[in-house]
């Protein structure tokens, strides 16, 4: 896609034919970061010029002239403009590109199947709790959301903040969604910056509040990690266990699908067999080898959990086996995972959704 051109006078005095340069930087449109090796092309110019690490491109030794500046790269879309270049070096202001993958996104947004597509983003988004069926998104109209019917897969992203009410806690949430995945196996991944307002109640309704948001934090991640910080797992009822999980070779072979075999050790892990410390004050990496099956004994088990291959006697606590996409999940005193994508979860901390989130600095 081609943006439209236009022509930038510069008002300065005519002068000489000295050789002048051209500078700019390429920006990413949503991230604002620097787009790399991205082709920099000014007609009557046969040299092939790029963007470095910061983006930065400079072309040297342009006469006074008019031109027409052309940016490409195969992940975002192209931009074209004319210049008017007199007696100055110039400085472009940031060209900012949108990537190809939200740009159909964008040309999408009210395609035919927008409310199906919603719908299933609105259910993943939100949970599957009891809270998610007090919540409602008052801005809709801001989340681009497309299902891709090859892959399988839904994909969303916001340039606004998306709106949420929880009547169910009390909260007024502002999210702004940077990358929302949803996958043909069930799973869900979807991160981004989000602001808490309390909302107006009356007084019976904050005690509710209250009450809700005590009973959503115990148990919940964000209790599990602050319990981690203050050498408390136990008291706070929690176990850490080690699960092994390997591709049952054998059903695999009958029926083509695949399936996993669990190994259980339910041993209790000491602590730092999965926490280490950081170079950095104040944030912690959470780490495994293997899954860990952690329990939480003040709340029954959630139903939505793979218990194939595990032990018939185990407790019916609630449960959440967690899985490492990357070496390390860090967190920091406040009980908040900074890098969402390097874990994920199956059972009670599986599919809380944003119906269930609690601001950074919540206090019990």
């Amino acid at each position: 896609m081609l943006k439209p051109l236009f022509l930038l006078l510069l008002l300065l005095p005519v002068a000489s034919f000295a050789q002048l340069k051209i500078t700019g930087r390429v920006i990413d449109k949503r991230y604002k970061t620097p787009i790399l090796n991205a082709r920099i092309v000014l007609t009557g110019d046969t040299t092939k010029y790029k963007t470095n690490e910061e983006g930065v491109y400079i072309i040297p030794n342009v006469k006074p002239g008019e031109y027409t500046l052309l940016i490409t790269s195969n992940e975002y879309e192209s931009y074209a403009n004319t210049w008017l270049v007199y007696d100055n070096s110039i400085v472009i202001p940031d060209i900012e590109l949108l990537s190809i993958d939200e740009l159909d996104l964008t040309n999408d947004k009210y395609n035919a199947n927008r409310e199906r597509d919603l719908n299933i983003f609105k259910m993943m988004f939100l949970g599957e709790s009891a809270n998610a069926k007090q919540c409602k998104i008052l801005n809709p109209d801001v989340v681009f959301v497309k299902y891709n019917n090859m892959l399988k897969n839904l994909t969303a992203f916001s340039d606004e903040y998306i709106n949420i009410e929880n009547r169910a806690l009390g909260y007024l949430i502002k999210y702004q969604l940077r990358t929302f995945h949803y996958l043909k196996n069930g799973s869900v991944y979807f991160d981004g910056v989000q602001k808490f307002e309390d909302l107006s109640g009356s007084e019976s309704e904050k005690r509710k509040w209250k009450k809700e948001r005590l009973a959503v934090y115990q148990g919940s991640l964000m209790h599990f990690l602050r319990a981690i910080i203050g050498n408390h797992l136990d008291e706070d009822g929690f176990k850490v266990s080690r699960l092994i999980r390997r591709l049952d070779t054998d059903y695999y072979k009958l029926t083509a699908r695949t399936s996993y075999k669990g190994i259980y050790n339910g041993d209790s892990l000491p602590i730092d067999s999965f926490i280490n410390h950081t170079n950095k004050r104040g944030v912690f990496a959470l780490k495994f080898s293997d899954q860990l099956y952690i329990t939480y004994n003040k709340k029954k088990q959630y139903p939505n959990i793979n218990t194939v291959g595990m032990p018939p006697n185990l407790p019916k606590f609630a449960t959440t086996i967690v899985s490492f996409n990357e070496a390390y999940a860090l967190f920091g005193i406040d009980g908040v995972i900074t890098n969402p994508q390097s874990i994920s979860f199956e059972g009670e901390w599986g599919d809380t959704g944003v119906a269930n989130l609690l601001p950074p600095d919540y206090q019990p």
